[in-house]
């Protein structure tokens, strides 16, 4: 039998209860937090102190406390997980060696049909994305063209979303997942892989915004939500000063017309105006080509922005690559970016298909495979289930809070949470290539 303290057992109780808050976290990160701080703390005080460039200086041993730290909470999460029995897996376990690994007469009989369905739907996909018409938003189209792909999305638990702008952050199971969002009455900007030709991102009538998932496109995102931000506290302001101007008794007709003509009273709003005329000035004070690179890259941040709505809800895969659903890779902290102000929606997903033989992606299959082996299906089911949401609480580290929002959905679907992350998973890829290409000169 293995014995649990009080506090890994009260650890439980917490997260089983339905809340959606690991405060696990707080007991078994704080402890050793605590450690870490009275063991690095006073390196870097000294190192502050001195200010000198030595192997002591504050940004190596700030790495350092944040590296050890990410080490505890990633211990604290396998404890977790281990705690609701989940059963642990090893990194190689989350893909697939081969689409088909064992041919039944079964399938053997459905390949030409399959071959058949892949095909017309390919011309499926192509034809969404080339004709790009405002009539392909309509719901009855949206049916029609699940329908042709094969595809049913089942929605569950959707009182979990918000109607205020929001982050949905799921799991990745296929290349067909993007299709969830289709059936949602929002519009969502989907961030998908940079790999893709420029013509899908310049679409602008598909039922989701696809944007590429890199880091122009996360600064973007970033400073439109600030700019929303400024506005809605402008708004509130106004609101405000409205409500007090209501609340004061009228001035006399003379004292009002002495308000608007007095220069002196004038004088101290003209403050803000000189100082943000100040700072443009400055600004032109700045060198040439400083003000190129920031122009170039104001530039990039408006194009990677200029086809999504405003006030859209976003969407994203934190995993950065796929899995085949036994378990996940590591979130990444990416879009806490644009994501600390905003509740945050965890989405599981799970995905049925009518041959589960068939494996719609392997650990290095392109993408055109991927999706041919998608569309070969003769049916395909994705079950997206909406979590309560989640915000970022005060004090809590933005790495903390990625890992609380993947252990919702770990909880959620019962799988393990390997230590890969999607740049170990590009050198596995790598490395089998290499296997390949040796296994190909032997021969």
């Amino acid at each position: 039998m293995q014995l649990r303290s009080p506090n890994h057992e009260a650890c439980l109780t917490s997260i089983t209860n339905g809340t959606g808050r690991f405060n696990c976290r707080h007991v078994h990160v704080s402890k050793q937090r605590s450690h870490l701080r009275h063991r690095e703390g006073p390196r870097l005080a000294a190192a502050q102190v001195s200010g000198s460039a030595s192997s002591l200086d504050p940004p190596s041993v700030t790495s350092t406390m944040e590296s050890s730290l990410d080490e505890a909470t990633k211990a604290s999460a396998a404890d977790v997980l281990r705690g609701l029995n989940i059963k642990e897996v090893q990194p190689a376990a989350l893909f697939d060696a081969a689409h088909v690994e064992e041919w039944s007469p079964q399938l053997v009989a459905y390949f030409p049909l399959g071959c058949a369905l892949a095909a017309a739907r390919f011309a499926a996909w192509i034809a969404g994305i080339a004709l790009d018409a405002p009539w392909f938003r309509q719901m009855p189209v949206i049916n029609a063209y699940m329908a042709l792909l094969g595809v049913k999305v089942t929605w569950r638990n959707t009182h979990n979303i918000p109607q205020q702008r929001h982050v949905l952050v799921s799991n990745h199971v296929s290349v067909g997942d993007l299709l969830m969002l289709f059936q949602q009455p929002q519009r969502y900007v989907h961030l998908i892989t940079s790999a893709l030709p420029r013509q899908v991102y310049g679409t602008q009538n598909l039922p989701a915004i696809l944007q590429p998932a890199n880091k122009e496109t996360y600064l973007a995102i970033a400073a439109q939500q600030q700019q929303q931000q400024q506005q809605q506290q402008e708004l509130q302001q106004q609101q405000l000063q409205q409500q007090q101007q209501q609340q004061v008794p009228l001035l006399q007709p003379q004292h009002h017309q002495q308000l608007r003509v007095d220069p002196m009273a004038a004088g101290s709003f003209g403050t803000t105006s000189s100082s943000s005329h100040h700072s443009s000035s400055s600004h032109t004070d700045l060198p040439e080509h400083h003000q190129q690179q920031q122009q170039q890259q104001q530039q990039q941040h408006s194009v990677a922005w200029s086809s999504a709505d405003s006030a859209a809800s976003v969407h994203v895969f934190p995993e950065g690559g796929m899995t085949n659903g036994s378990g996940m890779m590591r979130f990444s902290r990416g879009f806490m970016l644009f994501a600390d102000q905003l509740p945050v929606v965890p989405v599981a997903l799970r995905l049925k298909t009518a041959f589960p033989e068939v494996k719609c992606h392997t650990l290095d299959s392109p993408f055109l495979a991927n999706l041919f082996w998608f569309s070969f299906q003769p049916w395909t089911e994705i079950e997206a289930v909406a979590l309560p949401p989640m915000r970022l609480e005060p004090g809590e580290s933005k790495a903390a809070f990625v890992q609380r929002v993947q252990l919702v959905i770990a909880q959620e679907l019962q799988v393990w949470v390997a230590e890969l992350n999607i740049q170990q998973k590009r050198a596995m890829v790598q490395q089998q290539q290499r296997k390949v290409k040796q296994q190909q000169k032997r021969r």
